[in-house]
């Protein structure tokens, strides 16, 4: 089966960058690896393992499994069941869905974190938790640095997506 990441109608805002280079109104084309993992993780990385956008929640395919059923969950962001952001700096995935973790692992220079919009998480189980498939919807975001930099993201989709599972 083939695993699709789309954004539509990407809308890219930054005021006032710093860290390592600003961030590129391309943000949707440079995010070209994406997966998941655990219970549950979505994650895009770009190629260079500079940037990650990644959103965060516990015991959706739990939930999904026990149930025998597909599930759906809208989160209003900010939410203490959830987490989305945005992270730059080097090797910022090694830590992803992964137990094995190379030199001095991600270095995170600069975060933002979701302050407003909608996630809506959709799992569908598998025959067991490790086979989950799932899709992330994300509408109408802004990440935010703890100093008020931000970024918009109007429209964003995650389909197909392979969770459940755990690294190691």
């Amino acid at each position: 089966m083939r695993t699709h990441f789309t954004f539509t109608s990407l809308l890219f805002i930054l005021a006032n960058c710093s860290g390592t280079g600003p961030l590129t109104p391309n943000l949707e084309g440079n995010l070209t690896r994406m997966g998941g993992c655990a219970d549950v993780l979505f994650f895009a990385v770009d190629q260079n393992d500079e940037l990650m956008l990644s959103f965060r929640t516990e015991g959706a395919v739990s939930e999904a499994q026990t149930a025998s059923e597909e599930m759906v969950t809208v989160f209003e962001l900010p939410s203490p069941a959830s987490e989305l952001m945005l992270e730059r700096g080097t090797r910022v995935s090694d830590a992803t869905c992964d137990d094995a973790i190379e030199g001095d692992g991600p270095q995170v220079h600069r975060t933002w974190s979701a302050v407003s919009g909608t996630a809506t998480v959709h799992i569908r189980p598998g025959t067991s938790p490790e086979d989950a498939r799932a899709d992330l919807f994300v509408e109408d975001v802004v990440l935010e640095t703890d100093d008020g930099d931000e970024v918009v993201l109007e429209r964003l989709e995650w389909t197909d997506i392979h969770v459940g599972w755990y690294p190691g």
